[in-house]
């Protein structure tokens, strides 16, 4: 069914176009160039001897959203290439809100890159569809068991592993700090206990204080910084206003704030009920207040937290370490997540699997096993990109998770942090959800349009019964 199926599902989505495909070069000329010895080894590598052609890896990921963060994979890439010299690395970049849609176009053309980035909450459906191949006997036992549990399961099926997790997020309230004392309008706490979180009911009324206490102002402010991932203003990504719809839900609560919570069926098939019923048409009004008050603005609005154009950011962890790579011209701190009936985050993040079409397997997962070995994984962590580690050993050794914001965000991830709908269709759940969410902040009646997603999602997920 793979092919076939993927291209039945991009079909359902509209999406199949164009295919980008390229064949991997493949020759048997040893190399010419002596090699450089990797520091580490391939370590965490436990697969065959590499070939000794001439071939290249080609690999698709995100273009980061800040140079050195690019240049973090370049210099990498060169590492690796001058230990192995017949090894040539076809690095492609694109958008994130590209990503998806590029690797779904270049597997269902069947020749796709030997190594995809894709947030890990995707992995469920590249498993389901045999895009990916299991890294079981290529990674050692060890790293694997050293994975953070749910995101071992998530990038995992039946046991094995599928991708390697790139890395881990959770959401904050980073806010400006200088802006609510200017004011006099309370802050949120700052605080490394999620507890301590306000409402979602509290933090809009300070936003709602901000908009008041600016009305003659020259220059107002948005009280809440439009969402800046994928490509950026409402709708753009079911992982942070996703949380919405599931905070107003409980694990623990009725049937109806369960199944709220739980967001899909216990087999990942069906969403009628789960995301339709009347909490989550709360949790979108609440979610359509923000726009039809004026606290946030209906179009993207890119770095306007960081710009000083808005006060609040409910953002990803990666926030703090960008506002001081950029050095932002304000004082600002970081409280908990809003909480609703239950406090919420999700917590996932991006990973690497190697495509099932690809002719270099091992070649490919060496690649990945050096891209995360501890040094690696130490500096991007610490130094370029400010995200949570995804293996329990590297948050020992980083002492700034000991200390405020980074404890908070740790206990973030171990307190309330929770992992996507579980769902063999995840690509078309959070595309169907993204454009629903879209459309309520522009105004669509959150219960019907929430009804229409759920129906659309069924018939969608029906071929994964």
């Amino acid at each position: 069914m793979t092919r076939r199926r993927f291209l039945g599902a991009l079909g359902a989505l509209g999406t199949v176009g164009a295919v980008g495909a390229a064949a991997s070069a493949c020759g048997s000329t040893p190399p010419a160039t002596a090699s450089i010895a990797l520091p580490d080894g391939l370590w965490p590598y436990t697969g065959p001897a590499l070939t000794k052609q001439r071939i290249t890896l080609r690999v698709l990921r995100q273009q980061f959203p800040i140079k050195v963060q690019d240049q973090y994979f370049s210099k990498l890439f060169a590492q690796f290439t001058a230990a192995y010299p017949n090894l040539r690395i076809e690095d492609q970049t694109v958008p994130f809100g590209e990503l998806s849609q590029k690797a779904q176009l270049a597997i269902a053309g069947g020749s796709p890159p030997d190594i995809i980035l894709t947030f890990g909450d995707f992995m469920p459906e590249y498993v389901a569809n045999n895009a990916a191949v299991p890294l079981d006997g290529l990674i050692a036992d060890d790293f694997i068991e050293d994975i953070v549990a749910p995101t071992r399961t998530l990038h995992s099926h039946d046991g094995r592993l599928y991708a390697m997790p790139w890395e881990q997020q959770i959401l904050a309230h980073f806010y400006n700090a200088d802006v609510f004392a200017k004011y006099g309008v309370e802050a949120p706490p700052v605080s490394d206990d999620p507890a301590d979180a306000w409402t979602w009911e509290r933090t809009r009324e300070a936003w709602r204080e901000l908009e008041e206490a600016q009305r003659g102002d020259d220059r107002r402010l948005w009280s809440l910084a439009p969402s800046i991932m994928g490509p950026g203003g409402p709708g753009s990504s079911y992982w942070f206003e996703g949380i919405f719809l599931r905070s107003a839900g409980a694990r623990s609560g009725t049937e109806s704030e369960r199944r709220t919570f739980e967001a899909v069926s216990p087999d990942g098939t069906s969403a009628r009920g789960y995301v339709d019923t009347p909490e989550a048409v709360a949790g979108m009004q609440y979610y359509q207040s923000l726009f039809t008050d004026r606290l946030t603005p209906r179009a993207g609005l890119p770095n306007a937290w960081y710009d000083g154009r808005a006060v609040s950011f409910v953002n990803a962890d990666t926030t703090a370490l960008r506002a001081q790579q950029l050095k932002v011209k304000f004082r600002w701190a970081v409280a908990p997540v809003p909480a609703g009936t239950t406090q919420f985050s999700h917590g996932s993040g991006a990973g690497f699997f190697v495509a099932s079409a690809s002719k270099h397997v091992p070649e490919a997962a060496a690649l990945l096993a050096f891209l995360h070995n501890d040094a690696n994984r130490m500096t991007w962590h610490s130094e370029v990109r400010g995200t949570l580690p995804a293996r329990t050993s590297l948050f020992e050794r980083l002492p700034r998770y000991r200390q405020h914001p980074y404890k908070l965000m740790l206990n973030t991830l171990e307190k309330c942090a929770y992992p996507p709908p579980a769902t063999p269709g995840a690509l078309s759940y959070q595309y169907v959800l993204n454009s629903a969410i879209k459309d309520i902040a522009l105004g669509a009646d959150p219960a019907e349009r929430l009804r229409r997603a759920a129906t659309k999602l069924d018939t969608l997920l029906a071929r994964y019964r």
